[in-house]
């Protein structure tokens, strides 16, 4: 029982003392615990909807779960160090000579980390939530800022998700090359689709095939123009283009190149696969 009275009185006499202090870090606390309920309700709203649909209207849905997460991250991130402020201040007894010197230390102790408090605050505004960057040999799209780290959900070069979700230091945005990339679904890319001819599966000879397969390609691709070649301003005037190599050092094969959006070089593809099909052995043309 005695020691039950010395240890009350001391938490009592410690919540007087420091009553101030308490009472920041339950803003802190309360702050964090809101930012959490919120993210959970965001994810119910936006995200679960797309559970029950085919989701064909708009492949990047999730873009607008994280941007609502941003704002939360960014008012916990300022809120925190406004609060860790309060009670260093509040807490700091020490002379003017030795807080310097401690300072120092902490900034030579912890410089990647002060380095990645303060590029928050710079890539925050200059790389958005859903930009597609290529940083430190990583490449894909951003999909959170916190106070230390960057979240960058990885993407090959045709703007496809890899299924990798990176977590890179965002002081990497201040002392590395940081390239944004346009891997947009509605972006245009290069695709291309390679037939390889084995005399034995088809019904009719290279050059036949060859023949039949620059007609179909002319009468159902479209000449491109600046406007819809992208970056690949060689393909500008062009349907397609075609290159020929032999596949496994055995069958001739044909390459067909084309550019567009994704979904469009998507059916090209399936367009393409249909046509070959018809000239394979057994196939009714």
């Amino acid at each position: 029982m005695e020691f039950f009275e010395i240890f009350l009185s001391y938490a009592l006499d410690f919540v007087v003392r420091h009553q101030t202090s308490l009472f920041i870090v339950g803003i802190a606390l309360a702050i964090e615990l809101s930012a959490r309920y919120f993210k959970n309700k965001n994810k119910k709203i936006i995200l679960d909807q797309y559970g029950e649909s085919d989701n064909q209207e708009n492949d990047e849905f999730y873009l607008q779960y994280y941007q609502k997460n941003q704002i939360l991250d960014f008012v916990r991130v300022i809120s925190t160090m406004l609060c860790i402020f309060a009670l260093f201040v509040i807490n700091t007894t020490v002379g003017l000579g030795f807080f310097s010197v401690a300072v120092g230390a902490f900034v030579m102790a912890f410089k990647d980390y002060i380095l990645s408090i303060l590029a928050f605050f710079f890539v925050t505004p200059s790389y958005p939530i859903g930009l597609t960057v290529r940083v430190g040999g990583v490449q894909g799209q951003i999909i959170f800022i916190r106070m230390l780290s960057v979240g960058i959900m990885g993407k090959n070069d045709r703007g496809e998700n890899t299924g990798e979700l990176f977590i890179v230091p965002s002081h990497k945005f201040l002392s590395d090359v940081v390239a944004k990339e346009d891997l947009r679904p509605e972006s245009i890319f290069q695709d291309q689709i390679e037939i390889p001819y084995n005399p034995d599966k088809f019904r009719v000879t290279f050059s036949e095939f060859l023949d039949e397969l620059r007609i179909f390609l002319k009468s159902n691709f479209v000449a491109k123009t600046t406007n819809n070649v992208g970056n690949f301003i060689s393909y500008t005037g062009h349907k397609y283009k075609l290159d020929f190599y032999f596949y496994e050092d055995k069958y001739a094969a044909i390459l067909v190149k084309f550019v567009g959006k994704r979904r469009e070089n998507q059916e090209k593809k399936e367009m393409i696969m249909r046509f070959v099909d018809q000239y394979m052995t057994g196939r009714e043309k």
